[in-house]
């Protein structure tokens, strides 16, 4: 049974969302339950199936029913579709975009996870296994940096979910 953390208290502390951090990580959960699915971009690359990563600032979640949510992309993210959108809120407008506070992870020629920032810089670099080999953090509680280590040893032999 797969399972999740979100370390409220830690959002709270930083002035975050927590029910962002949640609605995130839940919803990942349900996408890719086993963090073991990878889709390759329009680009040829290989991306990690993190489907809320690329929208994930806070700032650009948005509320149901008063609650604020992480906004999510769409399969169009990956490659391009029929879909009039690359993420729920269109806040960004091509593939492979990430939005202001977004980073995804890519598999490297090496066999190598990296982790982008919207500003294209390279966060966490790891090899093969998941060991990291630069010393960076990026994403909610620590719950991505898991998450690096687990698709490195299982993403590129899994099949595309859509």
């Amino acid at each position: 049974m797969p399972l999740g953390k979100v370390f409220a208290g830690l959002d709270l502390q930083s002035g975050g969302s927590w029910t962002v951090t949640l609605s995130h990580e839940l919803l990942e959960m349900l996408a890719d339950p086993w963090i073991n699915w990878c889709a390759q971009g329009a680009d040829g690359k290989i991306y990690a199936l993190e489907v809320f990563d690329a929208v994930e600032a806070d700032e650009l979640g948005y509320e149901i029913n008063g609650i604020l949510v992480s906004d999510f992309i769409t399969p169009s993210w990956f490659e391009p579709t029929q879909a009039d959108r690359e993420d729920f809120k269109q806040r960004i407008t091509k593939p492979l975009e990430l939005a202001s506070g977004g980073y995804i992870s890519v598999l490297g020629a090496g066999g190598q996870w990296t982790q982008i920032a919207a500003q294209s810089e390279p966060l966490v670099s790891r090899d093969s296994v998941g060991k990291p080999e630069a010393a960076a953090q990026h994403g909610k509680g620590g719950v991505e940096e898991e998450s690096a280590a687990i698709l490195a040893t299982s993403c590129a032999s899994a099949p595309h979910p859509w």
